[in-house]
């Protein structure tokens, strides 16, 4: 169902692994799903409100997340950005909580 959360947390587990272990292939994975992250996060704002909580089930009624994901979305995204320098990251969990503030 491509949930955002979940997905940020499985990053996490390729970043702590790739800095314990220095493998090629988790450094290849990280990559990967970071640049899949970058492409598709924006997807999971709506402007003004909550963010979704997964793409698959946008159009559904609990489509969007409660307060407490769409603050654990914030706080992901602020981390991200530490983690990789990547402004993107750091602009987009600006505007989700600009969105959680209207």
């Amino acid at each position: 169902t491509h949930v955002l959360n979940g997905f940020v947390f499985a990053i996490w587990g390729l970043y702590d692994y790739y800095w314990l272990e220095q493998d090629s292939d988790a450094k290849r994975l990280l990559r990967a799903a970071l640049t899949t992250l970058y492409n598709r996060a924006i997807e999971y704002r709506k402007i003004g409100d909550n963010s979704f909580y997964c793409l698959k089930h946008q159009k559904s009624d609990y489509s969007l997340t409660s307060n407490h994901y769409h603050e654990i979305h914030i706080k992901q995204l602020k981390e991200l950005y530490k983690m990789t320098n990547e402004l993107y990251f750091k602009q987009l969990s600006e505007d989700f909580k600009l969105d959680y503030e209207i």
